[in-house]
C-alpha cells in the first residue's frame, strides 16, 4: 500500500486514503454538507489531492450522505469532476437518495465517467477493485 505523505494528510481533512483487499482507494467524505461555501472548499481540497495523481489511475469513493443537492451543489460538483476527470478511473458513490439520484444521473451522462451510485461502501469498495 502507498502511504500519504505527511502533507497530504494535513491537508485531507475530509479525504482520506484508505485500501481495501490491497487496492488504495481515495474516499472523499462529503456527509453532510449542506453549504455551497463548505462544498467549494472541499471540492478544491480534492482537487489539488487528485492532480498529483498519475493520469487514469485513482479509484475513488464518495460518502455524499445528507449532503445538500441544490442546482448550485449540482453545478459545484460537475466542475470537480471535469478536473478530476483526466486522474480518476472509476468513483463510486454511496448515500444517494431521492433527487441526488436523478442529478447523479444527469451528472453521469453529461461526464461519461466510470461512475456507479451503491447502497454500501462494502459494495462500493468490492466494485472499485474490480476497476483497476
Amino acid at each position: 500500500m502507498l502511504a500519504a505523505t505527511p502533507l497530504e494528510v494535513r491537508e485531507m481533512s475530509r479525504f482520506t486514503w484508505i485500501e481495501h483487499k490491497g487496492t488504495r482507494i481515495l474516499f472523499g467524505d462529503f456527509r453532510e454538507v449542506t453549504r455551497s461555501d463548505d462544498l467549494t472548499a472541499m471540492i478544491e481540497e480534492g482537487k489539488r489531492v487528485v492532480k498529483n495523481q498519475p493520469p487514469n489511475s485513482l479509484l475513488s469513493l464518495l460518502d455524499v450522505t445528507g449532503l445538500r443537492f441544490t442546482v448550485e451543489t449540482a453545478r459545484l460538483l460537475k466542475e470537480g469532476m471535469a478536473h478530476n476527470t483526466p486522474f480518476v478511473k472509476a468513483t463510486g458513490i454511496i448515500g444517494l437518495s431521492g433527487l441526488q439520484k436523478v442529478l447523479f444521473q444527469a451528472i453521469r451522462r453529461i461526464r461519461g465517467v466510470t461512475i456507479e451510485s451503491f447502497a454500501t461502501r462494502e459494495e462500493a469498495m468490492d466494485w472499485l477493485i474490480t476497476k483497476r
